[in-house]
């Protein structure tokens, strides 16, 4: 597989996590729930 074919479809498959992320931070009403939100964003946001 080609470099640009993988690194396109590795950011198609994590956006939805960084999404997901963004959206937990937004709505969290307690600081487990944000650190778990940050958690998920950070996991998603560097793919190595």
């Amino acid at each position: 597989m080609p470099p640009e074919t993988r690194g396109s479809l590795a950011f198609w498959m994590l956006l939805p996590g960084v999404w997901a992320g963004l959206n937990t931070v937004a709505l969290a009403q307690d600081l487990f729930t944000l650190f778990v939100a940050l958690e998920l964003l950070t996991f998603s946001a560097v793919p190595e």
